[in-house]
């Protein structure tokens, strides 16, 4: 919250004084955490699409530009929820400073015990940059991954990735 002091004067014809004062208290909102993909905000009114070959995984890092990450302007990023219908996650290496509900699996969820503010958004995009999908074997057709982002105070930002894997 903050708080400014105005105070003003009004004096009449015949000298006589008046003093007031004004407090004014504004009180600031939680921003919601924002899932983006390659540095840009995943949005609900545009598909977000990825594509893959018939049994081979997708890394999602910079080095191929499919990078995921989560901001917060509050940089009270608490947990990343990450969840694919018709295949594998897992990660390229073991992220460091995070605790994960399982090294692979169609649902993983990422949280950040200890540091910071500031350096658990670090970690769990850190983690997210090691992210990893492996279609089912033989799966063809469309797959999609659910992003789903909560910080401290519960605002929450969720979202979609198409993964195109064709049979060809």
């Amino acid at each position: 919250m903050v708080n400014d002091v105005f105070r003003y004067e009004v004096k009449d014809a015949a000298g006589a004084t008046s003093t007031t004062t004004i407090t004014f208290s504004i009180t600031g909102a939680n921003d919601p955490p924002v899932n983006n993909f390659n540095g840009t905000a995943i949005s609900s009114s545009s598909t977000t699409t990825v594509t893959t070959a018939k049994d081979t995984a997708i890394d999602f890092s910079s080095a191929n530009s499919k990078l995921l990450s989560v901001s917060d302007a509050d940089t009270n990023l608490s947990s990343i929820t990450i969840h694919v219908d018709s295949g594998t996650l897992s990660f390229t290496s073991s992220p460091t400073n995070v605790s994960l509900s399982a090294s692979s699996g169609s649902t993983i969820t990422i949280t950040a015990p200890s540091g910071t503010d500031a350096q658990k958004q670090s970690y769990l995009n850190s983690a997210l940059a090691l992210l990893r999908y492996t279609p089912n074997s033989g799966f063809t057709g469309t797959d999609f991954l659910t992003i789903s982002s909560k910080d401290a105070l519960n605002a929450w930002d969720s979202d979609g990735i198409a993964i195109n894997v064709p049979a060809t």
